[in-house]
């Protein structure tokens, strides 16, 4: 196990924790690495669900700079295709900010629990880029206005604000663990149930519209010198 993730198998339901809280978990190369191999290591071991947690003050600060190049980007994307074509039903446990890609990992997954008091944000136009990728999740969820929005300001969207919005299925305010096993125990119920469940949410990854519009929104992924990243 990689020291940059922690990985807990019970059952049926596997557990990845992002764990590189000095860095606000922020995706590099190596916990990328670390958590794809986690996810396909439950696969081969039969785990249905997948809950994604974070250690740490920050669920996901997005991509790290320090290694902002066009490998990076590439890992990051790396890791959302996992969550759209891995057969597992993915549950996103946001107890803390998700910033960035923070926020399309969330997106990405058919579940989203979050804590009263995490949040939300696209914070990339405070290093002169628009977060045109991050869109692509964005936009079928909360609507192409709203997420135009939230990357034009870089504004925080709070816990009750996402579940109206559609990036949240449910604010918890209390315990996470609590929550989380209410839904397990419904997902657990009946596999067959959650397995055709996550079928159909990849489904709406794998359009051909979506990955046109995706390649797109990447491509457009440009920073303020005018340094294609």
């Amino acid at each position: 196990m990689s020291e940059l993730v922690r990985t807990s198998v019970d059952g049926l339901v596997g557990t990845v924790w992002l764990s590189r809280p000095d860095k606000r978990n922020a995706l590099n190369h190596a916990l990328v690495d670390a958590a794809i191999a986690a996810i396909t290591r439950f696969s081969e071991q039969g785990v249905k669900v997948v809950v994604l947690r974070a250690d740490g003050a920050v669920f996901c600060a997005g991509a790290d700079t320090s290694e902002f190049d066009d490998g990076l980007l590439a890992a990051s994307e790396r890791l959302l295709d996992a969550l759209m074509t891995v057969d597992l039903f993915f549950v996103g446990a946001v107890e803390k900010p998700a910033l960035g890609a923070g926020v399309a990992l969330a997106a990405a997954c058919p579940l989203v629990l979050v804590s009263a008091d995490a949040w939300f944000a696209l914070p990339e136009r405070d290093l002169g880029m628009f977060p045109s990728g991050v869109l692509a999740f964005l936009e079928p969820l909360i609507g192409p206005r709203r997420a135009l929005e939230f990357g034009l300001t870089g504004a925080r969207i709070d816990a009750v604000t996402a579940q109206r919005l559609g990036l949240a299925n449910e604010v918890v305010p209390g315990v996470m663990d609590h929550a989380l096993r209410s839904w397990l125990d419904l997902l657990l119920a009946d596999v067959l149930v959650t397995s055709s469940a996550a079928a159909a949410w990849r489904t709406r990854f794998s359009t051909d519209e979506f990955r046109a519009r995706k390649a797109v929104l990447d491509a457009l992924l440009v920073a303020a010198d005018g340094r294609q990243l």
